[in-house]
């Protein structure tokens, strides 16, 4: 093998693990590289201020909140500002604190969209290296579990119902990421977000998250569902500000999810199963 050899071997590696859809405001890249628990790194790229902004739309602050990474810590804080903006020109029309972002001309769009990417494992790395991870169950992941349970139950697959990739599209075009999403025929009807954290601050970032997320949702908001873990332990102004944007499922137990989404999926109708053939 030479060098040339080797070259294509590992680009043709790296380009199996990379997809780029077109949507109707730019496109969705997902990249070839993967956080610590296997989630790929998605990216969206918009025609911006004559140029591109690419953004990893909150992806990557959102997965740390869930995993329990110490996002508030101050090593972290401080470092953000920086990871969040590989290249430091963003047009002031499109900053967003929780996404990392950057801004280019076409000739380098290319180089742009791997400096997202990477800034997006580096981020990850930071917030376990610099500060302590914990060992507490992920709330996402229980609401994860929970899904699955109830998408293979009699209830959701009677009506055709499937769990999606968890992402949602917003008013403005732009789509979000959100902890699950239930689809019918194609088509996203409902979308789930789990709010936990451990701590005030982390309370706060789950809350603004999915407040920032559902308020600009194109869809109805009794079709948005803010699960809440350990509810006694939130403020009563920030439960109180997320129900307006969306139904608010306080998550003692798992059946609490069960029964807020009973409500909408037994009102669907049943899909008409194949009749049998006799021979």
């Amino acid at each position: 093998m030479n060098t040339d050899e080797l070259r294509s071997a590992y680009l043709s590696a790296v380009g199996s693990h990379m997809e780029i859809t077109e949507t109707p405001s730019g496109y969705v890249v997902w990249a070839p590289l993967f956080y610590s628990d296997g989630d790929g790194v998605v990216l969206s790229v918009y025609p911006d201020a004559g140029g591109w902004l690419i953004t990893d739309e909150g992806s990557t602050l959102s997965h740390l909140i869930d995993s329990g990474a110490s996002v508030d810590g101050a090593v972290f804080t401080e470092a953000w500002s920086s990871l969040a903006r590989p290249n430091e020109f963003i047009p002031a029309s499109s900053t967003d604190a929780e996404s990392i972002q950057t801004w280019t001309d076409d000739a380098s769009l290319g180089e742009a969209i791997h400096d997202v990417a990477v800034a997006a494992i580096r981020a990850e790395g930071l917030a376990y290296v610099r500060e302590s991870r914990n060992n507490r169950r992920r709330f996402s992941t229980t609401i994860r579990e929970r899904m699955r349970y109830l998408a293979a139950g009699s209830l959701f697959v009677s009506r055709g119902l499937t769990r999606g990739n968890g992402e949602i599209v917003l008013a403005s075009g732009r789509a979000k990421k959100v902890t699950e999403t239930i689809m019918s025929e194609g088509e996203v009807i409902a979308a789930v977000q789990a709010l936990g954290g451990h701590s005030k601050e982390g309370r706060e970032q789950a809350h603004d998250h999915a407040f920032t997320i559902f308020s600009q949702s194109a869809l109805p908001p009794d079709r948005r569902y803010a699960v809440i873990s350990n509810p006694d332990t939130w403020d009563r102004s920030l439960l109180k500000e997320v129900g307006t944007v969306a139904e608010v499922v306080k998550y003692n137990q798992p059946d609490d999810l069960d029964r807020a989404l009973t409500s909408l999926v037994s009102a669907l109708p049943v899909k008409e199963q194949p009749a049998m053939s006799c021979v």
